[in-house]
């Protein structure tokens, strides 16, 4: 009994660490945030903390989201002494150690300590590569599984209003992750009313204040985002074969798991109300994340971390029963688990400097270049805060300018002629008469050959090896 109460401490601590290590190794190995949606979120957290300034364009901001709660909890982050870019690495980070860390509590209370130290180990090797959220800079959906794993967790032990606000929480932090929750409990209700006899006095109140609460959710939800579901251009995947390339990677392994993880689950002495929900909600992001094998590709890229957050939660159960099962000394589970820790912890951290050497490559340009920073502070620090920036909408880094200058931009279309050929009533506009600016990113775009020709016209304020910006006439000097 000393061994053991001993063992299951450090191997929490242990697993605690890997996952801390893991994450941190993001913002340890890179100098800017190599996710596609970062400078999305900045500039919407941006807008929300204006409340006081511009109050109307504050709620907006919260009430047009997505994921508003989400977009609320990133905008706290503007307490940290940081600046937009860091404070966003650093929120990927604390988002991906928290999911480790609630999935650790539904794990304890569903399998036990052993699969609460395994589910971190598995959760923390799914960084870069296996989970696209890292890559994508997908923050909103880290923040919501969270709150996932906080429902189930609160849901398995029976308690109600703990459990229907994470509930409330998980559609509000991100749509996706709550549409397959609050389908999932709906489809879950008649089973669980059928096994009315089974259950305990607590879970029989639970369900009789979540269910009908979950449906009228789900119906606010599909109401107030029919927009959103019914508009193929946001729903379209664009990642290639993603459900193929899971089950060919080093995560595979714990694939194959799940389903005995599963058996174990629905065979076990845990709560029915945990089975049922956690069995349909597994079942059905299979079927959400293969359906590219479909050649639907519906929200694949969102919809496989989903799929790979329950491949954690039911291959730590198979796990824990294989390790207890085969080896029955102490000695020989610790050694087990050290090799099996050591081979996925070390491919993991491989892939994940493989990713991020690939980001930090100014060659690859495959997030903001150097010199494009160096532009934008340059912006930031020269011109007055009644300019305005014009660029093409041909690059998405351009998306970095309103966020690192303060400075109002507006991206066009690069054939848009507006940008050095304004119309009459485009000058005759107050936001023309402010002190304006086009901004060419060189990296993917051309200068215009009338703005070459022109430098009485079009003066040249600033230019490097990435970035050239002209002022764009009427003048106003101050």
């Amino acid at each position: 009994m000393p061994h053991r109460s001993f063992f299951m401490p450090a191997a929490l601590i242990t697993s605690f660490l890997i996952l801390l290590i893991l994450s941190l190794q993001y913002p340890l190995s890179t100098t800017f945030p190599i996710g596609g949606d970062a400078a999305f979120y900045a500039r919407r957290a941006q807008v929300a903390l204006q409340f006081f300034d511009d109050p109307t364009a504050s709620i907006q901001a919260l009430k047009n989201s997505w994921y508003p709660l989400s977009l609320a909890i990133f905008s706290a982050t503007n307490i940290l002494p940081l600046d937009w870019p860091s404070r966003f690495t650093w929120s990927m980070v604390i988002a991906h150690v928290s999911v480790g860390i609630c999935l650790a509590l539904l794990l304890r209370r569903i399998g036990g300590w052993p699969s609460a130290a395994l589910v971190m180990i598995i959760w923390a090797v799914t960084t870069t590569s296996i989970n696209s959220n890292f890559e994508d800079g997908t923050l909103a959906q880290l923040i919501s599984f969270s709150f996932l794993a906080l429902f189930l967790e609160r849901f398995t032990a029976g308690a109600k209003w703990s459990a229907l606000l994470a509930l409330i929480a998980t559609p509000l932090t991100h749509p996706i992750t709550g549409l397959a929750l609050l389908v999932s409990l709906l489809v879950t209700t008649p089973a669980l009313f059928s096994a009315w006899s089974s259950l305990t006095a607590p879970h029989k109140k639970q369900l009789l204040l979540i269910c009908p609460i979950n449906f009228l959710l789900l119906l606010l939800v599909l109401f107030t985002g029919k927009s959103v579901f019914s508009t193929s251009k946001y729903i379209i995947g664009v990642a290639k074969d993603p459900f193929i390339n899971v089950l060919v990677s080093s995560y595979a392994p714990f694939v194959t798991l799940a389903p005995l993880g599963l058996l174990l689950l629905l065979r076990s002495a845990a709560p029915t109300t945990a089975k049922y929900i956690i069995a349909i909600l597994f079942s059905l992001s299979v079927m959400l994340a293969g359906n590219d094998l479909l050649e639907i590709a519906v929200w694949t890229q969102r919809l496989l971390p989903l799929f790979i957050f329950f491949v954690s939660i039911l291959a730590s159960l198979s796990l824990s029963h294989i390790i207890q099962t085969v080896y029955k000394s102490n000695f020989s589970r610790v050694l087990f688990s050290l090799v099996i820790v050591a081979y996925f912890c070390t491919a993991a951290w491989i892939s994940n400097s493989r990713v991020y050497r690939y980001y930090e490559n100014p060659a690859n340009y495959a997030r903001l270049h150097p010199d494009e920073l160096a532009a934008m502070y340059w912006l930031r620090d020269h011109l007055t805060k009644n300019s305005y920036i014009t660029t093409s909408d041909k690059n998405r880094h351009t998306e970095w300018l309103p966020v690192i200058t303060s400075l109002q931009w507006l991206a066009v279309s690069p054939d848009d002629e507006s940008l050095i050929n304004p119309t009459n009533d485009q000058i005759d506009s107050l936001t023309y008469r402010k002190q304006k600016y086009v901004a060419y990113f060189t990296q993917r775009e051309n200068i215009p050959t009338p703005v070459l020709e022109s430098p009485g016209r079009y003066p040249l304020v600033f230019s490097n090896q990435s970035v050239a910006v002209y002022h764009v006439p009427p003048y106003t000097y101050e």
